[in-house]
C-alpha cells in the first residue's frame, strides 16, 4: 500500500520504526504525508521534533516542539525534548525550566528526573543532582544506570563512600553493564586506590574489549603505577582498536618519553600529528621531542669524540 493512501496513525507508527532503526530521512517523510492527511495531531509534530534533533537540527526541532505544545501543552514528552536542546545547547536555566515542566507532568517517569538531575551535574549544583538521582533511583529501583549516575556524582564531591555503595548497587542489578566498572575504577582511582581500579578496569574489558578508551585509561593508571610496560601494551591495543585516536598515540609517546625512548616517542607524535595537522599542542610535542632527540644525539657524539 502506498503511504499516501495510510491513515495518519498507521504513517506515525511506521515512522517510529523507521526512526528506531536510523532510517530518519524515510521516517521524516512519512511523518510529512501524515501532515498533509492530519494536521493538528500534535504526535506528528513531536516525532518531526525528535528527528531534527537526533539530526543536531535544533532550529526545526523546536518548532515542531512548540508546535506540538500549541496542540497538546500537557505532553511531558514536549518539555523533555526541549529540555534537551536547551542542555545541548548550554542554556541551562532554560533547560532547568523544561525538565522540571516534564517532572511536573510525569513525576512518576525516572527518566526525566536524571535528565533534570544530569543539568544540574553540569552545572555544579550536586546537592539537586544528587535528589533527583535519587528520586529517579526510588521510582525504578532496578534502573542500574540511574546508580552510575548517582555514584558518579558523589564521586565528583569526593564523597566516595557512598558513590561506592552505589556502584556496587548498580552491579548487583547489572552484573554485565561495562560501564559500572569503568566508573567504578576511575572512582577508586581518584580516591588514591590504584590498584582496585586497574582490577575494575580488566572487568570492563571483558565486557566490553572493543572500546578503545577503557585500555587508554587502564594505561594512564599503569603509568601513574610506574608500570610501563604493561601501560605500553594496552596504548597498543587501544590504537588496534582505533588507529586515528590521537589520545592514545599521545600518551604512548609520553610514555616512550618517560622511558628515554624518545626515537619511539616521536613516531607516536609524527603519527599523532599527521591525524590532527591542526593540532597545535601536538605539533609543539612533536617538535620538542625532535629538538631533545637531536641535542641527545649531538651531546653523546661529542662524548664519544672527547673519549
Amino acid at each position: 500500500m502506498e503511504s499516501e493512501n495510510l491513515e495518519s496513525y498507521d504513517l506515525i507508527t511506521l515512522a517510529t520504526r523507521l526512526f528506531s532503526s536510523g532510517k530518519l530521512k524515510e521516517a521524516e517523510s512519512h511523518l510529512k504525508t501524515a501532515l498533509n492527511i492530519d494536521p493538528d495531531n500534535y504526535l506528528i509534530y513531536l516525532n518531526l521534533a525528535g528527528i531534527y534533533a537526533e539530526n543536531r537540527n535544533y532550529s526545526n526541532s523546536v518548532i515542531n516542539y512548540k508546535k506540538a505544545m500549541e496542540l497538546n501543552p500537557y505532553n511531558a514528552e514536549i518539555y523533555s525534548g526541549l529540555g534537551f536542546i536547551c542542555q545541548e545547547l548550554h542554556k541551562y536555566d532554560e533547560a532547568i525550566e523544561n525538565y522540571k515542566k516534564a517532572v511536573k507532568l510525569n513525576p512518576e517517569n525516572p527518566e526525566y528526573h536524571v535528565n533534570l538531575a544530569s543539568v544540574y551535574q553540569e552545572i555544579f549544583d550536586f546537592k539537586n543532582a544528587i535528589k533527583e538521582y535519587l528520586t529517579a533511583s526510588e521510582i525504578d529501583k532496578t534502573d542500574y544506570k540511574s546508580f552510575v549516575c548517582l555514584a558518579n556524582t558523589y564521586s565528583e564531591i569526593n564523597k566516595f563512600e557512598e558513590a561506592f555503595k552505589y556502584y556496587e548497587k548498580a552491579i548487583s542489578i547489572a552484573p554485565d553493564y561495562y560501564k559500572a566498572y569503568l566508573c567504578y575504577g576511575i572512582s577508586k582511582s581518584e580516591s588514591g586506590n590504584t590498584k582496585e581500579a586497574i582490577n575494575f578496569y580488566h572487568k570492563a574489558i571483558l565486557l566490553k574489549p572493543d572500546d578503545a578508551k577503557i585500555y587508554i585509561i587502564l594505561a594512564n593508571t599503569l603509568v601513574e603505577e610506574n608500570c610501563y610496560n604493561e601501560a605500553i601494551e594496552y596504548y597498543r591495543k587501544a590504537i588496534t582498536i582505533d588507529d586515528r585516536n590521537t589520545i592514545a598515540y599521545v600518551a604512548l609517546g609520553n610514555t616512550y618519553t618517560s622511558r628515554g625512548d624518545l626515537g619511539s616517542a616521536i613516531e607516536c607524535y609524527r603519527t599523532a600529528s599527521k591525524i590532527e595537522p591542526d593540532n597545535k599542542e601536538i605539533s609543539l610535542l612533536y617538535a620538542e621531542t625532535i629538538e631533545e632527540y637531536t641535542a641527545t644525539a649531538v651531546k653523546k657524539i661529542g662524548d664519544e669524540e672527547n673519549k
